[in-house]
């Protein structure tokens, strides 16, 4: 087994997705004291993919929008994710208003932020 930041053990059936009510299953990321347990939705259709487990409220705090372009490194295919319409973004900084996240656990690419969606922050 792979070791490292991206190593991902199931541990098993997990609670409620909050938002397509199936159930999900706990995944441990990590190895150690760093490690932490997620619950994966098993929905693909969903919008919730992550969500942790030890957390006073859920946050849900990505929409998927459906694939993206694929992944200039490994050539996998990307999901495409935007901030759901609650969301606020941080004062007084930029933020971005949709991203890509490769899908290939192997891959050394995880987010990929596109100049274009790069939104600046409003001037005072």
């Amino acid at each position: 087994m792979a070791k490292g930041k991206n190593t991902r053990i199931l541990i098993g059936p997990g609670p409620e997705c909050p938002r397509c009510h199936q159930t999900s299953q706990i995944v441990q990321h990590g190895e150690g004291r760093h490690a932490k347990n997620f619950a994966h939705c098993k929905n693909p259709a969903c919008a919730t993919k992550v969500f942790p487990l030890n957390s006073k409220k859920l946050h849900l705090d990505r929409v998927r929008l459906g694939d993206g372009p694929p992944c200039f490194r490994c050539l996998a295919i990307t999901t495409a994710w935007r901030h759901p319409d609650n969301w606020t973004p941080p004062a007084g900084k930029g933020h971005y208003s949709f991203w890509y996240q490769c899908m290939n656990d192997a891959c050394l690419t995880n987010q990929i932020m596109p100049p274009e969606a790069f939104v600046r922050r409003k001037a005072a």
